[in-house]
């Protein structure tokens, strides 16, 4: 779904999407990012582990987490894994992508169709 309403969007970017979260891993592993966008809780690997996995490859990369449970989260924050937007769920298309517009300075912010 997520990738569905950037797409709408209209947005400047090219998405890469997996569910998988070791696919994930490895491409954070041989291919550079702008914007990780993650759940929280996924299969094998956490949201967490793949925003200081991120990290570790390209220091600079944006990251946001989205979590229906944020405390569960933030809890278990270090300096290495916090991500940059903590997405709440439930979020509206609005947030999600005035998000992923904010962290990658899209001026002005497409709204989806």
């Amino acid at each position: 779904m997520t990738v569905k309403i950037l797409t709408s969007a209209n947005l400047p970017i090219t998405i890469a999407s997996t569910s998988k979260s070791r696919e994930a891993y490895e491409w954070l592993s041989n291919q550079q990012f702008d914007l990780l966008l993650t759940d929280g809780n996924m299969e094998h690997v956490s949201g967490e582990k793949l925003i200081e996995k991120a990290r570790e490859a390209s220091p600079e990369i944006k990251t946001a987490m989205m979590t229906g449970e944020p405390q569960q989260h933030q809890d278990s924050f270090t300096e290495a894994n916090t991500p940059d937007v903590l997405l709440e769920k439930p979020f509206t298309m609005d947030q999600l992508i005035a998000t992923v517009c904010s962290l990658l300075n899209i001026e002005p912010c497409i709204q989806a169709a």
